[in-house]
């Protein structure tokens, strides 16, 4: 069972680090996209399985970095929703109050 927290996620004992985005594509379908923080593709793979992509061939590459798409078809993307909402908003908070 995939646990989506604000920093990471997490599946069993394994733990990744991530950032969301909150999406719709250019197809019109709604998603959220979670990019993980680093470096650390194993974790990645092993937390997201089959939804993990990296389309890079290096492992330092600055601009491509490993991400899983969640649909609005998957059974994931309720939970994965309400969490990037959670974090959008806390970001949100944090930023206009530099202004």
């Amino acid at each position: 069972m995939i646990k989506f927290q604000h920093h990471y996620v997490q599946n069993g004992t394994k733990k990744t680090k991530v950032t969301y985005s909150i999406s719709n594509r250019l197809d019109g379908r709604a998603c959220v996209t979670i990019y993980a923080k680093g470096y650390d593709r194993k974790n990645f793979r092993d937390v997201f399985g089959d939804l993990a992509r990296n389309d890079s061939d290096i492992m330092t590459d600055y601009f491509e970095g490993s991400r899983a798409t969640i649909f609005s078809d998957n059974p994931l993307y309720s939970e994965a929703l309400k969490r990037a909402e959670i974090v959008a908003k806390k970001n949100q908070e944090r930023w206009s109050k530099r202004k």
